[in-house]
């Protein structure tokens, strides 16, 4: 309110014109491993101008990664106003289970306060799980040859994510189907 002519009062109201700022996705590698370094990334939210008040940036997480299971990162990242940017961890969960590398692609899906046209950014995180080892053990070595039998067991040192096949051979002098 401001004063008028002859004391009387006048409300005045103020247009903010300005453009509002621009926030850009930012993460500090694009490649971290489950148990060796680096096993976790900053992912920062960078404004292009300080903003007169908080800027909330939603993240959407895709690829063959899966949350929990492979990384944490949070959905939400928040500028304080009158701050230019915030930074969150994205980091690996190790686990012992060999398997392929994964990906995630980390998008800005929507900003309160902000603008964004920011591209996706892919992290790879790398498996340093070795394979584990087969073991087999015989039920029997001595097996009555007119009607004997016998189990072979095999045994993983370890979970694996892969498909895992065991190619058995014999010797000695027993023919097939004969003895």
């Amino acid at each position: 309110e401001a004063g008028g002519p002859n004391g009387q009062q006048q409300i005045v109201t103020i247009i903010d014109d300005d453009t509002p700022p621009s926030v850009t996705l930012l993460v500090g590698s694009l490649v971290i491993g489950e148990d060796v370094a680096p096993t976790s990334t900053p992912v920062t939210v960078l404004l292009n101008a300080m903003a007169g008040q908080e800027v909330r940036v939603f993240l959407l997480k895709t690829g063959s990664a899966k949350e929990t299971l492979d990384f944490t990162l949070p959905g939400t990242i928040t500028i304080p106003s009158e701050v230019l940017s915030a930074t969150v961890t994205l980091a690996a969960v190790g686990e012992s289970v060999a398997e392929n590398d994964a990906t995630v692609t980390i998008s800005i899906t929507g900003v309160i306060n902000a603008e964004y046209a920011s591209t996706p950014k892919t992290v790879t995180i790398t498996d340093d799980d070795d394979p584990p080892l087969v073991t087999l053990s015989v039920g029997s070595s001595n097996i009555i040859e007119t009607s004997g039998t016998t189990t072979v067991t095999v045994t993983l040192s370890a979970p694996s994510s892969f498909q895992v096949t065991v190619s058995l051979a014999k010797s000695g002098n027993a023919v097939d189907t004969v003895d």
